[in-house]
């Protein structure tokens, strides 16, 4: 019980930090979508074209992110935390601690990832 109160404890910390940083992320790309500047050469456009690029995609990744955190909490109130959803064994401590949020034990993980 008292491993699944540390990770429940981690998943709060990491839900509460990732929603501050996609909060500050929106801020900043919606302060620089409203400032109207011509560029002074191409290299300008270009700089900023991969940057609102780049926080699309950290927006993307962090929202992902969140909702698997929103699901292993959902997993500890519902008893199921720290099983594989594919093949029900125990996931072990020490992925739980590297990867709180992790659904998959590392064997059914590789498989996924692989498309099996």
């Amino acid at each position: 019980m008292a491993a699944i109160n540390g990770h429940r404890d981690m998943l709060i910390h990491l839900r509460t930090r990732l929603l501050g940083d996609m909060t500050q992320m929106t801020d900043t790309a919606l302060a620089d979508a409203s400032t109207v500047r011509m560029p002074s050469d191409m290299a300008d456009v270009g700089t900023e074209s991969f940057d609102q690029e780049l926080t699309l995609g950290l927006l993307g990744n962090n929202t992902e992110v969140l909702e698997q955190v929103q699901a292993a909490l959902q997993r500890i109130e519902d008893g199921s935390f720290g099983r594989c959803e594919a093949c029900e064994r125990a996931i072990p401590k020490a992925r739980l601690d590297a990867i709180p949020y992790a659904a998959l034990c590392i064997k059914c993980a590789e498989e996924k990832e692989n498309g099996h």
